[in-house]
């Protein structure tokens, strides 16, 4: 669904048209591949935007206008499925990716980003989006990445072998 930067702005975009035309100011704290999309400059693939917002009554209503005026536009191309699985700590370094006309749009820190991209595990990607959080953190040492997991989840969330996969991974990228 989501495969340029570009039109995850343009969904975004008319997002915020319609509730500036309604005169309600959004705010959006986005997650997952379209963090690492908008946030990070990381090259993927998402099919649909992972993020909390309010005001979330107006939010969702919009959103599903605007699947009924474009049916190949999912129904839940913005939803707020994450919020179960976000940590239960404040993401004080998010940040503003987008000001646009009737909606702020913020991104998950790259500590938080690494964080939940590494209990998810699920496979490549998220290995890879590990590995690119790394290096936007500085990360040599893969004891920085367990101490940055901890501070974020409040305990050791991994089991051995996610743990294992993890190590392993970022070995490859020089990271031991």
């Amino acid at each position: 669904m989501f495969a340029s930067r570009e039109k995850v702005v343009a969904m975004l975009t008319q997002l915020g048209s319609r509730l500036d035309a309604q005169g309600i100011h959004g705010e959006i704290y986005i997650v997952g591949g379209t963090a690492m999309l908008l946030g990070y400059n990381r090259l993927t693939v998402t099919e649909d935007i992972d993020a909390v917002f309010s005001p979330v009554e107006e939010i969702e209503q919009i959103v599903a206008d605007m699947h009924r005026a474009d049916p190949s536009l999912p129904a839940d191309w913005l939803n707020s499925k994450v919020l179960p699985l976000l940590p239960r700590i404040a993401d004080s370094r998010s940040w503003e990716a987008l000001e646009i006309t009737g909606l702020s749009v913020s991104v998950a820190s790259p500590e938080f980003l690494l964080a939940m991209k590494a209990r998810a595990s699920r496979g490549r990607r998220d290995f890879d989006d590990v590995a690119v959080l790394a290096d936007v953190l500085k990360i040599t040492d893969i004891n920085q990445v367990w101490k940055i997991c901890e501070e974020v989840w409040g305990f050791d969330v991994f089991t051995p072998e996610s743990r294992e996969l993890i190590v392993q991974y970022l070995a490859t990228r020089g990271i031991q």
